[in-house]
């Protein structure tokens, strides 16, 4: 009994061993397809992460732009080939780099911005700020790796993973679409002057006709000292306006991007542009000017202004087949509501309105919408390129400014340009028109003048001479410079051409300088692409004249500069 109970228990613990076992390798079965599903899932999801990822890199590699991933502290943790090209640094260069070694020394501060943008990151584009109410565009620049830099346009992005809050810039390179806008702005500017070309014309020819009246009247037998005198007065005002119509037509055509802005009285500066836009108006257009006394100062480009007027004064004379009246309207106005017509951003609150209105069949709703569009014209082909309401929105809007449109079909149209109030401290101060009255008479006092055209030398000589002083004359600007280095201590003032062979008047005065650097120098030109009134001064000159000049502002700036 005992040998069976043992037999019988082993068989019961062998009977429960298999189950365990056939239990377990259930198990381990189970659990092993289960590992197989898991792993095949990972493997489908490295899959996806992997396309996800190449996707992604592929997109990043595809953009014409640079691409840079940017931690909180500034350091660059990805960057793309373009972004690579972009700056001339390799991937690894990159890497680990601090975003502020791209941008220039001048701009100080970068890391502050960059430190204020991360405690409220927000989707942005840089190189854009809202300046009452419109948007104007300003220039970043970016540094490359071999110290060049480029102006730059920048949109970020905020985003956040386990390494914390960083930021994705898109960085867009703006040196082609900045020459682009100056080319094209030059060449409407040039489309506009062609349009002054018969009206200039016609100007000159009446000029031409008064001095030649007054010269044969002058050399008549009979031409008594009164006579005499009334015939050169006639000339000189003739040539007056001559040399003043050449001016403006140098100022207009000028070349080069966006000028410098500056605080102007726009009411005189548009009278004055009227001389030259009456000319190319139809004697069948009349034209009128209102200008409203008062606060009309506003900071801008004076060639700028006259190309917005020139533009608008064309459009309405061709509107009406030169046919109707355009009226000229300066005047202060405060806007309560209102919207631009050519960025649709609310206006509101003190402009100088400079306005442009005709009685021709105006415009409709649906083409009003469509005529800051650039190249969209309502001309017939041959007749206008679209582009000159183009440059209106954008020389506008690069003043802070606004447009306003009013128009009704079979009524006329009004355009309204609103330039933001500038400050009358700002403006320039009023030109002495007491000149006539002044004492010009030197004292003994050794002028050296230099000049290739022998005529305006001899002039010059002989004009100074009568009024006390000793003038000594080259046409030859190397003999002058050797008479000078031979007599530096004589010598109290210099007039110099600037367009001379041999040696520039630059040159020039630049050799006497090194010798005595207190000599006053005034330089004198016809033109000169090299350098004008601001530029003469950094490179040391007194004064600066161009040619025709008068007599009388000549004598006033040698008397300052000789009593000084």
């Amino acid at each position: 009994m005992a040998r069976v109970k043992v037999h019988v228990e082993n068989v019961r613990m062998q009977r429960q061993l298999r189950q365990a076992h056939d239990l377990l390798e259930s198990r381990v079965a189970q659990r092993t397809q289960e590992l197989k599903d898991a792993n095949e899932t990972l493997h489908e999801m490295y899959r996806r992460v992997a396309d996800s990822e190449e996707l992604y890199r592929g997109l990043l590699e595809a953009s014409p732009n640079g691409v840079v991933l940017v931690g909180e502290a500034g350091e660059i943790e990805l960057a793309n080939m373009a972004m690579c090209e972009l700056f001339g640094y390799s991937s690894d260069e990159l890497k680990g780099m601090q975003v502020e070694d791209l941008v220039p020394q001048r701009f100080q501060g970068h890391e502050v911005h960059r430190s204020e943008y991360m405690k409220k990151p927000v989707r942005r584009t840089e190189g854009r700020h809202n300046q009452q109410n419109a948007v104007s565009r300003y220039t970043l620049f970016g540094l490359k790796k071999d110290g060049s830099e480029f102006p730059v346009d920048i949109s970020l992005s905020p985003i956040s993973n386990e390494n914390g809050d960083m930021v994705i810039a898109d960085i867009r390179d703006q040196t082609e679409r900045l020459w682009l806008e100056a080319r094209l702005n030059q060449a409407q500017k040039m489309e506009s002057l062609g349009q002054l070309t018969g009206g200039v014309a016609h100007d000159f020819n009446n000029i031409l006709c008064i001095i030649m009246a007054y010269i044969e009247l002058a050399m008549g037998a009979k031409t008594t000292r009164s006579k005499l005198d009334k015939c050169l007065n006639e000339i000189l005002h003739a040539s007056e306006r001559a040399r003043d119509l050449v001016a403006q037509m140098l100022l207009f055509s000028r070349r080069g991007g966006r000028k410098e802005q500056q605080v102007i009285d726009i009411a005189p500066l548009l009278t004055e542009s009227m001389k030259m836009l009456r000319p190319v108006l139809p004697s069948s257009v009349d034209f009128t000017i209102n200008i409203k006394r008062g606060r009309v100062f506003v900071k801008a480009d004076p060639v700028q202004i006259n190309q917005l007027v020139m533009n608008l004064c064309i459009n309405a004379r061709d509107a009406m087949d030169e046919n109707g009246l355009i009226e000229l309207g300066v005047r202060n106005v405060e806007m309560d509501t209102g919207t631009c017509s050519s960025c649709y951003q609310p206006v509101k609150g003190e402009f100088v309105e400079v306005s442009v209105a005709d009685n021709g069949p105006g415009i409709d709703a649906e083409k009003l919408k469509r005529v800051f569009e650039p190249f969209y014209t309502t001309k017939d082909v041959g007749k206008g390129t679209g582009m000159g309401l183009s440059m209106v929105h954008g020389i506008m809007h690069s003043c802070a400014g606004h447009i306003i449109v009013d128009s009704v079909p079979g009524e006329g149209c009004r355009f309204r340009l609103l330039f933001p109030m500038a400050e009358l401290g700002l403006a320039g101060v009023a030109v002495n028109n007491d000149i006539d009255e002044m004492d010009f008479h030197g004292d003994g006092e050794r002028i050296l003048v230099v000049d290739d055209e022998e005529v305006i030398g001899l002039l010059l000589d002989e004009r100074l001479s009568n009024f006390g002083y000793k003038v000594v004359y080259f046409s030859d600007s190397v003999q002058a410079l050797e008479y000078f280095n031979g007599h530096s201590d004589e010598v109290d003032l210099v007039i110099t051409d600037q367009t001379m062979p041999r040696l520039s008047g630059i040159n020039l005065a630049q050799a006497m300088l090194q010798r005595r650097d207190d000599l006053p120098i005034i330089l004198a030109t016809g033109y000169s692409k090299h350098v004008n009134s601001a530029q003469s001064k950094v490179l040391g000159f007194s004064a600066f004249f161009e040619k025709p000049f008068n007599t009388k502002h000549l004598l006033k700036e040698i008397k300052s500069l000789l009593s000084n």
